[in-house]
């Protein structure tokens, strides 16, 4: 072997407080403490005075605890005082928060990359772990099932998914694995109905996903898939009342146009009787309208004023943000409605004072004159709402002077036209004229019906929308966990609720008594977690059963700092604080790695440079950023670590985790971290479902590069 004095081994160095360095090994040992007379001084308050020795007799390297407080690790292994152990290196050594690593021989200078835990190596030679995630997911939603080799040598593991019923398919219907030991390997699927539901609701089908080793040895997870049918049951009433509405307006036409034939005094009288009905049918189908959406426009600008409404105008802030209009004035285009009843009630533009271009503002027409704000000519006369109102015609009627002829046709729509005295004459223009009445009664009952489908859709559209809008303010609520820092979770907290959202703040120590079924989000605070002993219990108690209970609402999760890091290794999750590394010294900027990710782009657009670079701090942010050499399923990078290409503050995992690795909260934040950080909500809390459909495999290294 090579002789220390002129070998290139070298011991790379990290911690918590501090960025990687590389000291070269002495020859005849070096040692490792808190002192200054020590060959590797450790500023870490865990360690002892002369915490630990390296020694190497030309062959290999060992380490001997000095009788330490804290104890020195190997792995997940705890050296015994005086009995010197060996060190290879692919094995961590860790002092308190500073984790050591062994370079031989030329090897490429690795960066400064804290260890994932070493799985233990049982005796059976096939011993193997999985685990299946999400286990309850949606028709075409891409889940995942792991293995662990857990082994000593390669093994192939088949893996099928099969429901009872056999009322699914799958995709792939099978799956095989060849994982190395001491590795994991990863099968994405997807999975829906056999037979599509034309009509009806949501179902619940149970399935199983099993795992077998092809040396011996089986696993089952269990899992449940919700699917909808294609047509929602609330549309069967809609499509009901509009054949209804269409026989109904088949008969009124047949029945006008059958006795407009009998005289003209019939035909004017039926004209007259039509024009009003048509003005009833008008005015009521607009008081209809009114009524239908006061009590929801109601209850909207309730939600609003709850959310935070500055001009008592119907709509939270935020939405006003989002919509264009002025937060600040309650009648953002001075048309007389406030900007809540016009979004909320009658559909129309808040920011153009006559959104059919009739003529009439969108308030007068609402009041005094009851036509609609959306339709340029409410009684369908060919004369739009304007024009009628100017002329002094009823723009609700579309024949204003019952004479039988509709406005638009009329050259004296104020006057009844004298009876000529040729009878058929006066027949046939008594059936055109009823039949161009019959046609209105049927233009205006086809509007009504089509206004109450509209509006009925209008209404669907609505409701869909305000419930992604409240399900992102008052419906989504977001718990943020933290352990003791409590004035930075509150800058969180005003962050997120002055963009709308609800939050709680729990403490870590109260985590197993929440209830999470009603938060849309989990955001874990930067100071949570346990860095002392990540390799034995990272988050939570031991046994990982608190991060288990969390993770088990099946809700999405955003990580902060080395506190998210250490939760994402109690799920064993690949964005990690094992495979992460810690600055002390920060950044103020991250590297955008897709510029056209939602991240980047919604719901604010954020302007970024041809350099890639965004800045997000004021001050420099001291962060984790998880060592990425090469794409890895599932592993999704969208903000790179400003000086390494490697390593990533902004990652996510599969559509629930992300890691947003800075420490620093919004107190330090410019407005474009802001913006970024609500986007990374935005991303959690509105999920994409729909993937191309395939399916991939991979494996995930266990030994930090």
């Amino acid at each position: 072997m090579v002789n220390p004095a002129s070998s290139p081994d070298s011991i790379q160095i990290s911690s918590l407080n501090h960025t990687s360095r590389s000291i070269a090994f002495k020859p005849g040992g070096m040692t490792l403490g808190r002192d200054a007379d020590n060959d590797i001084v450790l500023d870490d308050g865990l360690a002892s005075r002369r915490h630990a020795r390296i020694d190497f007799d030309g062959q290999a390297y060992r380490v001997l605890d000095l009788n330490s407080t804290n104890g020195t690790f190997l792995g997940d292994k705890r050296l015994a005082p005086g009995v010197p152990e060996l060190w290879t290196p692919n094995v961590a050594l860790r002092i308190g928060d500073t984790w050591l690593r062994l370079e031989r021989g030329g090897a490429a200078s690795a960066t400064a990359v804290q260890p994932l835990p070493q799985v233990a190596q049982v005796e059976a030679p096939n011993a193997f772990s999985s685990d299946l995630t999400p286990q309850t997911l949606r028709s075409g939603q891409t889940a995942l099932v792991r293995v662990r080799n857990q082994g000593k040598a390669a093994e192939t593991y088949t893996i099928t998914w099969r429901d009872r019923a056999n009322a699914l398919q799958f995709q792939p219907p099978q799956a095989r694995l060849q994982v190395p030991p001491g590795q994991i390997g990863g099968a994405e699927f997807r999975a829906a109905p056999k037979t599509p539901r034309l009509i009806g609701g949501s179902e619940t089908h149970e399935f199983t996903a099993s795992v077998s080793s092809e040396h011996g040895g089986a696993q089952a997870h269990k899992g449940e898939l919700i699917s909808s049918a294609t047509i929602p049951v609330w549309v069967l009433p809609i499509f009901v009342v509009v054949c209804l509405l269409i026989v109904a307006i088949a008969g009124l036409a047949f029945a006008g146009l059958w006795r407009g034939k009998s005289s003209q005094q019939a035909a004017l009288t039926a004209a007259g009787a039509t024009s009003l009905a048509a003005t009833s049918q008008v005015a009521q189908q607009t008081l209809a309208a009114e009524n239908a959406n006061s009590a929801t426009a109601t209850a909207l600008a309730g939600t609003a004023l709850a959310l935070g409404d500055d001009d008592g105008d119907g709509l939270s802030n935020s939405q006003e943000i989002s919509l264009g209009t002025l937060p600040n004035n309650p009648d953002t285009d001075a048309d007389g409605l406030l900007d809540g009843v016009e979004v909320n009630v009658h559909g129309t533009d808040p920011k153009n004072q006559d959104s059919d271009g009739d003529a009439l503002g969108d308030g007068k027409e609402i009041d005094p004159h009851k036509t609609s704000p959306k339709n340029p000519d409410t009684d369908g006369d060919s004369v739009n709402d304007g024009a009628e109102v100017a002329n002094g015609t009823n723009p609700l009627d579309p024949d204003s002077d019952h004479d039988g002829l509709p406005d638009g046709d009329d050259p004296a729509p104020l006057h009844t036209s004298t009876p000529t005295s040729d009878l058929n004459a006066t027949a046939q223009a008594a059936a055109q004229k009823t039949s161009a009445a019959a046609t209105a009664i049927a233009q205006a009952a086809t509007n009504a019906a089509a206004t109450a489908v509209a509006q009925a859709a209008t209404n669907a559209a609505a409701t869909a929308q305000m419930a992604a809008t409240l399900t992102a303010q008052a419906q989504s609520k977001i718990v943020f966990i933290y352990k003791t820092d409590l004035a930075l979770a509150n800058t969180y907290k005003n962050l997120l609720q002055s963009n709308g959202y609800l939050v709680d703040l729990v403490q870590q120590g109260s985590v197993a008594g929440v209830n999470y079924a009603s938060y849309r989000l989990v955001i874990i605070g930067p100071d949570t977690g346990n860095p002392a002993t990540w390799t034995t219990g990272p988050w939570g108690d031991p046994a990982g059963s608190e991060a288990g209970y969390i993770d088990s609402a099946n809700k999405p999760i955003l990580g902060l700092g080395r506190g998210g890091a250490l939760f994402f290794a109690a799920r064993n999750l690949y964005i990690d604080y094992g495979n992460s590394w810690s600055s002390g010294a920060g950044d103020t900027e991250v590297h955008a790695e897709n510029a056209s990710h939602r991240i980047w782009t919604t719901p604010n657009a954020i302007s970024v440079p041809g350099s890639g670079m965004v800045k997000l701090f004021n001050n420099p942010s001291s962060f984790v950023a998880v060592y990425l050499p090469g794409p890895i399923s599932g592993v999704t990078a969208y903000g790179r670590q400003a000086s390494d290409p490697d390593h990533f503050t902004i990652i996510g995992e599969g559509s629930r985790y992300i890691l947003w690795g800075y420490a620093s909260g919004p107190g330090d934040m410019n407005n474009t971290g802001k913006k970024v950080f609500m986007n990374t909500v935005n991303t959690l809390v509105n999920p994409l479902f729909f993937m191309p459909p395939g399916v991939i495999t991979t494996l995930f290294p266990l030994v930090t590069p």
